[in-house]
């Protein structure tokens, strides 16, 4: 303000006056915003530091349960884990740009790439944009090596939009890669039961770039039997949600649940970015996946959550295509049933064809409570 003072003292002109007064504006705007930023970057810092004490808190404590309860032990751990990664997920977040950046860089170092320059961009639907200035390399490697490695250290998966070789610079190629457009998941799911309340539950959720589409069904009828499958979808839906990995979280409720009753869990676990499906699967019915007219069933053979200490969760990852469509069910539907609706499905959205078979299934008396799920991919 001083220094403004001794120019307005010295100066008549109206002009100069105004370009001064804009730039103390500017200046005292600036300034503003620059404290607004350090102060987030203070409350991140010491949001993180918090996450990374409870996690070790969690940790110190399971390791203190180990020789008194193995399940109260290893969901402390679970927990001590969610919160350390989620602690990293959120310095991730706060420059994906930088993060990208260094996660390119580390491999184009790392295997030796000569490169000049890197510029990332990151639009507002999540897609990646990177370009990237490689010196004394072979156009060939780009997609037979380059992007294999680039596809497993970033979030989604990359496509090679365009390689030019530089007019002005001998041995340099400019390459532009982008994430590759995600999958859509249009899914649904209904139940026919035999009496209030349901004894089959399910659950379908988004979260980050992953659909969850989940059935499980409660060993025997009524009360008892919603109670537990309830548990379980909401159980694993928090957990989810609290970063826990979805193996880690069905032991985990496999654990807390140990008793007389049990009840069975599968799960479709879709990526969006990567386009696969992780097909998780305790004591369920067998997955149906409908591709170019042809017919799979996918099985498990683990035992239902609830019974033994620990079960070994079966896990089918499958690549998907557009058009696919899976078809989870509850016990209580019977093969016959999915086989004919399968076969005489109308390429309808999720929600007409799992209403129609509702409608199917109907007519017949039910033995047990029918759920059924459907997911397909557009």
């Amino acid at each position: 303000f001083t220094y403004i003072a001794l120019i307005l003292s010295k100066t008549n002109n109206v002009y100069e006056i105004y370009v001064i007064g804009f730039c103390l504006l500017f200046y005292i705007l600036n300034k503003e915003t620059t404290k607004e930023e350090i102060k987030t970057t203070m409350i991140n810092t010491s949001l993180n530091k918090q996450l990374n004490n409870f996690s070790l808190i969690f940790d110190h404590l399971s390791t203190y349960y180990e020789n008194i309860s193995m399940v109260e032990s290893n969901f402390l751990k679970s927990m001590s884990n969610a919160l350390k990664y989620t602690s990293k997920k959120s310095i991730r977040n706060d420059d994906d740009h930088n993060y990208i950046n260094n996660k390119v860089i580390s491999i184009l170092e790392g295997y030796e790439i000569g490169y000049e320059d890197i510029n990332v961009n990151i639009d507002k639907d999540g897609y990646i944009k990177i370009q990237i200035k490689l010196i004394d390399f072979k156009e060939k490697d780009i997609n037979e090596m380059l992007l294999p490695l680039l596809n497993k250290i970033l979030p989604t998966e990359m496509e090679c939009k365009s390689i030019k070789k530089s007019w002005f610079e001998f041995g340099v190629i400019n390459v532009e890669f982008i994430s590759s457009p995600p999958i859509y998941i249009d899914a649904y799911a209904d139940s026919v039961q035999m009496k209030e309340p349901c004894g089959d539950s399910f659950s379908i959720f988004n979260y980050s770039n992953k659909m969850y589409c989940l059935i499980s069904d409660g060993m025997g009828k009524g009360a008892e039997a919603n109670k537990i499958s309830k548990c379980i979808t909401h159980l694993f839906q928090r957990m989810i949600f609290s970063n826990i990995h979805e193996i880690e979280a069905m032991n985990c409720i496999n654990e807390l649940l140990l008793s007389d009753a049990y009840a069975t869990c599968d799960i479709l676990i879709f990526d969006r970015f990567r386009k696969t499906v992780n097909i998780c699967k305790s004591a369920a019915n067998p997955t149906y996946l409908i591709r170019d007219h042809e017919i799979y069933a996918i099985w498990g053979s683990s035992l239902p959550i609830g019974i033994v200490s620990h079960i070994d969760v079966d896990q089918i990852v499958v690549h998907v295509e557009k058009g696919d469509i899976f078809i989870m069910s509850s016990d209580g539907v019977e093969k016959e049933e999915i086989m004919n609706l399968m076969k005489k499905h109308h390429e309808l959205n999720a929600r007409k064809e799992v209403e129609c078979f509702i409608e199917i299934i109907n007519k017949k008396v039910r033995a047990d409570d029918s759920t059924i799920l459907l997911a397909k991919v557009i």
